[in-house]
Protein backbone atom coordinates (compact mmCIF):
# COMPACT_ATOMS: atom_id res chain seq x y z
CA UNK A 1 0.00 0.00 0.00
CA UNK A 2 1.46 3.43 -0.96
CA UNK A 3 2.76 5.73 1.78
CA UNK A 4 3.55 9.44 2.00
CA UNK A 5 5.28 11.58 4.58
CA UNK A 6 4.22 15.24 4.97
CA UNK A 7 6.20 17.85 6.88
CA UNK A 8 4.21 20.60 8.62
CA UNK A 9 7.12 22.46 10.22
CA UNK A 10 5.69 25.80 9.09
CA UNK A 11 2.59 25.41 11.29
CA UNK A 12 1.73 24.88 14.93
CA UNK A 13 0.28 21.33 15.12
CA UNK A 14 -2.35 22.48 17.65
CA UNK A 15 -3.66 25.09 15.21
CA UNK A 16 -3.50 22.72 12.23
CA UNK A 17 -5.03 19.63 13.87
CA UNK A 18 -7.34 21.48 16.25
CA UNK A 19 -7.85 21.03 19.97
CA UNK A 20 -7.81 17.31 20.77
CA UNK A 21 -7.11 16.67 17.05
CA UNK A 22 -10.70 17.53 16.09
CA UNK A 23 -9.69 18.70 12.56
CA UNK A 24 -7.51 15.63 12.05
CA UNK A 25 -10.47 13.38 12.97
CA UNK A 26 -12.63 15.22 10.44
CA UNK A 27 -10.07 14.42 7.73
CA UNK A 28 -9.93 10.77 8.83
CA UNK A 29 -13.74 10.58 8.71
CA UNK A 30 -13.81 12.15 5.24
CA UNK A 31 -11.20 9.70 3.92
CA UNK A 32 -11.84 6.36 5.67
CA UNK A 33 -9.61 4.50 3.17
CA UNK A 34 -6.55 6.47 4.31
CA UNK A 35 -4.58 5.84 7.48
CA UNK A 36 -3.34 9.16 8.92
CA UNK A 37 -0.84 9.34 11.78
CA UNK A 38 0.45 12.68 13.09
CA UNK A 39 3.61 12.83 15.18
CA UNK A 40 4.95 16.28 16.02
CA UNK A 41 5.61 18.09 12.76
CA UNK A 42 5.28 14.97 10.58
CA UNK A 43 2.13 13.42 9.09
CA UNK A 44 2.34 9.83 7.85
CA UNK A 45 -0.24 8.84 5.21
CA UNK A 46 -1.04 5.34 4.01
CA UNK A 47 -3.66 4.30 1.46
CA UNK A 48 -4.54 4.34 -2.23
CA UNK A 49 -2.56 6.79 -4.37
CA UNK A 50 -5.61 8.85 -5.42
CA UNK A 51 -6.83 9.12 -1.83
CA UNK A 52 -3.37 10.11 -0.58
CA UNK A 53 -3.22 12.82 -3.23
CA UNK A 54 -6.56 14.26 -2.03
CA UNK A 55 -5.49 14.12 1.63
CA UNK A 56 -2.22 15.84 0.77
CA UNK A 57 -4.12 18.59 -1.08
CA UNK A 58 -6.44 19.00 1.93
CA UNK A 59 -3.42 19.53 4.20
CA UNK A 60 -1.92 21.96 1.67
CA UNK A 61 -5.14 24.01 1.64
CA UNK A 62 -5.31 23.96 5.44
CA UNK A 63 -1.68 25.12 5.71
CA UNK A 64 -2.32 27.90 3.19
CA UNK A 65 -5.42 29.04 5.06
CA UNK A 66 -3.64 28.85 8.41
CA UNK A 67 -0.77 30.91 7.03
CA UNK A 68 -3.20 33.50 5.66
CA UNK A 69 -5.56 33.78 8.64
CA UNK A 70 -3.38 32.66 11.58
CA UNK A 71 -6.10 30.21 12.66
CA UNK A 72 -8.51 27.58 11.38
CA UNK A 73 -12.13 26.96 12.27
CA UNK A 74 -14.24 23.83 11.93
CA UNK A 75 -16.14 25.67 9.20
CA UNK A 76 -12.87 26.21 7.29
CA UNK A 77 -12.00 22.52 7.52
CA UNK A 78 -15.52 21.48 6.48
CA UNK A 79 -15.34 23.80 3.45
CA UNK A 80 -11.97 22.40 2.38
CA UNK A 81 -13.19 18.82 2.80
CA UNK A 82 -16.32 19.59 0.78
CA UNK A 83 -14.14 20.86 -2.06
CA UNK A 84 -12.23 17.58 -2.19
CA UNK A 85 -15.30 15.40 -1.78
CA UNK A 86 -15.73 15.27 -5.55
CA UNK A 87 -14.00 12.64 -7.68
CA UNK A 88 -11.51 15.04 -9.28
CA UNK A 89 -9.52 16.83 -6.57
CA UNK A 90 -7.44 18.69 -9.14
CA UNK A 91 -10.56 20.53 -10.32
CA UNK A 92 -11.31 21.89 -6.85
CA UNK A 93 -11.56 25.69 -6.82
CA UNK A 94 -9.63 27.78 -4.29
CA UNK A 95 -11.30 27.99 -0.90
CA UNK A 96 -13.77 30.83 -0.46
CA UNK A 97 -12.57 31.34 3.11
CA UNK A 98 -9.03 31.83 1.85
CA UNK A 99 -9.96 35.04 0.02
CA UNK A 100 -9.85 37.36 3.02
CA UNK A 101 -8.07 40.48 1.86
CA UNK A 102 -6.16 42.86 4.10
CA UNK A 103 -8.13 45.86 5.33
CA UNK A 104 -5.09 47.82 6.43
CA UNK A 105 -1.35 47.47 6.91
CA UNK A 106 -0.03 49.29 9.98
CA UNK A 107 3.17 51.38 9.87
CA UNK A 108 5.06 48.54 11.59
CA UNK A 109 3.93 46.06 8.91
CA UNK A 110 1.09 44.26 10.75
CA UNK A 111 -1.69 43.22 8.38
CA UNK A 112 -5.22 43.74 9.66
CA UNK A 113 -7.76 41.51 7.94
CA UNK A 114 -11.07 39.83 8.76
CA UNK A 115 -10.44 36.81 10.98
CA UNK A 116 -13.87 35.22 10.72
CA UNK A 117 -16.64 34.86 8.20
CA UNK A 118 -18.81 37.32 10.15
CA UNK A 119 -16.05 39.93 10.11
CA UNK A 120 -15.77 39.37 6.37
CA UNK A 121 -19.54 39.96 6.05
CA UNK A 122 -19.12 43.17 8.07
CA UNK A 123 -16.38 44.39 5.70
CA UNK A 124 -18.53 43.60 2.65
CA UNK A 125 -21.58 45.32 4.16
CA UNK A 126 -19.58 48.41 5.16
CA UNK A 127 -18.04 48.60 1.69
CA UNK A 128 -21.44 48.37 -0.01
CA UNK A 129 -23.44 50.65 2.33
CA UNK A 130 -23.12 54.08 3.93
CA UNK A 131 -24.45 52.96 7.32
CA UNK A 132 -24.11 49.50 8.88
CA UNK A 133 -25.40 48.32 12.26
CA UNK A 134 -23.39 45.40 13.63
CA UNK A 135 -24.68 43.54 16.66
CA UNK A 136 -23.12 40.57 18.35
CA UNK A 137 -21.25 39.31 21.39
CA UNK A 138 -18.53 41.42 22.97
CA UNK A 139 -15.00 40.72 21.81
CA UNK A 140 -15.84 39.52 18.30
CA UNK A 141 -14.00 42.38 16.58
CA UNK A 142 -16.88 44.57 15.39
CA UNK A 143 -15.32 47.85 16.54
CA UNK A 144 -11.79 46.75 15.63
CA UNK A 145 -12.77 45.98 12.03
CA UNK A 146 -14.83 49.19 11.77
CA UNK A 147 -11.94 51.36 13.01
CA UNK A 148 -9.48 49.57 10.70
CA UNK A 149 -11.78 50.25 7.75
CA UNK A 150 -12.11 53.91 8.79
CA UNK A 151 -8.33 54.33 9.04
CA UNK A 152 -7.88 52.60 5.67
CA UNK A 153 -10.42 54.98 4.09
CA UNK A 154 -8.57 57.94 5.64
CA UNK A 155 -5.21 56.66 4.38
CA UNK A 156 -6.65 56.14 0.87
CA UNK A 157 -8.07 59.71 0.88
CA UNK A 158 -11.61 58.35 0.52
CA UNK A 159 -12.61 60.47 3.55
CA UNK A 160 -11.16 63.67 5.04
CA UNK A 161 -11.63 62.83 8.70
CA UNK A 162 -12.93 60.21 11.12
CA UNK A 163 -15.66 61.33 13.52
CA UNK A 164 -16.01 59.41 16.79
CA UNK A 165 -19.27 59.77 18.70
CA UNK A 166 -20.28 58.92 22.22
CA UNK A 167 -22.85 56.19 22.86
CA UNK A 168 -26.46 57.31 23.16
CA UNK A 169 -27.73 56.82 26.71
CA UNK A 170 -31.28 57.16 28.00
CA UNK A 171 -32.09 58.71 31.38
CA UNK A 172 -31.32 56.37 34.26
CA UNK A 173 -29.36 53.93 32.10
CA UNK A 174 -25.95 52.73 33.28
CA UNK A 175 -23.01 54.08 31.30
CA UNK A 176 -20.69 51.23 32.09
CA UNK A 177 -16.96 51.72 32.17
CA UNK A 178 -16.63 54.94 30.19
CA UNK A 179 -14.20 57.31 31.97
CA UNK A 180 -15.47 60.48 33.63
CA UNK A 181 -18.54 61.51 35.58
CA UNK A 182 -22.10 61.57 34.23
CA UNK A 183 -21.81 65.05 32.68
CA UNK A 184 -18.52 64.26 30.93
CA UNK A 185 -19.98 61.07 29.51
CA UNK A 186 -23.07 62.68 27.95
CA UNK A 187 -21.69 66.15 27.12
Amino acid sequence: MPEKQLSIESADPLLLFGFNDVYLRKIEDAFPDAHIAARGTEVHLEGEEATLHKVERVFDEMLTLLDRNDHLTEEDVDTILALFDSEDASAAPPTETGRRDAILTTPDGEVIKPRSQNQEHLVQAATANDVVFAIGPAGTGKTYVAVAMAVAALNNHEVNRIVLSRPAVEAGEELGFLPGDFYEKVA
